[in-house]
């Protein structure tokens, strides 16, 4: 069971995070099948609650809090699925944002897609682990089976790094670099569409103030016939924001999958150093 308008209205009127998670609790009911599902839920409840808190300190009315709320809700179910991959995520999104678009005026369309970025399609590795591993237990331990490489500053700031070590890091700090670097130039772009798409909604604007009206050059056919071919660009526009979003998506996740390989590559490295290093005892005689 889903959450329902009525149901965000109390939300917004509860006094605290708390009560507003219990609100929750009351219209998604969870289905447990080992303990683990239960602290799942748990945090399920509170990436909703977020994504309605921010919807409405955007200024979101109850009713665009309650059809993103829902979006939401059926973009962790999509990652639920253990077949789902992100490319497979951007798909769906994009494909059920055009139904969504007509509920939105633009600037909360762009808002809303900005909080996706930076939550699913971002942290979309970490959605997946939480939501989608089968380990039935209460705690998570962790064990260093393998060598992670030291900061030599750290022990000692005199000592020089192995040559493995210091390769590995640079060939990260590549990857890092360049992930910075992808997010300032779709930041970029991003601005550049915003702005012209501003100027298309001036241009709407005017038609419809200054140019009819009394004692006005326009006549009403005019102006419609003159806003509709004014509204192709905003369209356009729109448009190609929502490119923009997903390429930066597509181009992040291809070099975090190539950073991630190498990352398990040294893991492996190290387990081997490791493996080779341990020489069986013999037996007494």
């Amino acid at each position: 069971m889903s959450i329902t308008q009525e149901a965000i209205k109390r939300i917004a009127l509860s006094n605290n995070k708390n009560d507003a998670i219990n609100e929750l609790r009351k219209n998604i009911v969870p289905n447990y099948k080992i303990r683990s599902d239960f602290w799942r839920h748990e945090i399920f409840l509170n990436l909703i609650y977020d994504l309605i808190a921010h919807c409405l300190k955007k200024g979101f009315s109850l009713h665009q809090c309650f059809v993103c709320s829902n979006f939401f809700e059926n973009l962790l179910n999509f990652i639920r699925k253990s077949s789902s991959k992100l490319p497979s995520l951007v798909d769906h999104i994009l494909e059920n944002l055009k139904k969504l678009q007509p509920k939105l005026c633009d600037k909360s369309l762009h808002e809303f897609i900005d909080y996706l970025n930076l939550t699913i399609l971002t942290h979309f590795n970490l959605y997946k682990y939480v939501f989608c591993f089968d380990k039935d237990d209460n705690s998570l331990i962790v064990k260093n089976a393998f060598h992670i490489p030291v900061d030599a500053t750290k022990e000692d700031e005199k000592s020089a790094k192995p040559y493995d070590t210091w390769l590995y890091e640079q060939k990260i700090k590549t990857f890092e670099t360049k992930e910075e670097e992808i997010k300032n130039k779709y930041e970029n772009q991003r601005k550049e569409l915003l702005a012209e798409e501003e100027n298309a909604f001036k241009l709407i604007e005017f038609i419809k103030n200054d140019a009819y009206g009394a004692d006005k050059p326009l006549d009403e056919k005019s102006m419609t016939k003159l806003i509709e071919n004014a509204s192709i660009p905003v369209i356009n526009f729109t448009k190609k924001v929502l490119k923009c979003e997903m390429d930066q998506v597509k181009e992040s996740y291809i070099n975090n999958k190539q950073k991630q390989e190498i990352i398990n590559a040294e893991i492996e490295a190290q387990k081997a150093k490791q493996t080779s290093s341990i020489t069986p005892k013999g037996k007494k005689k």
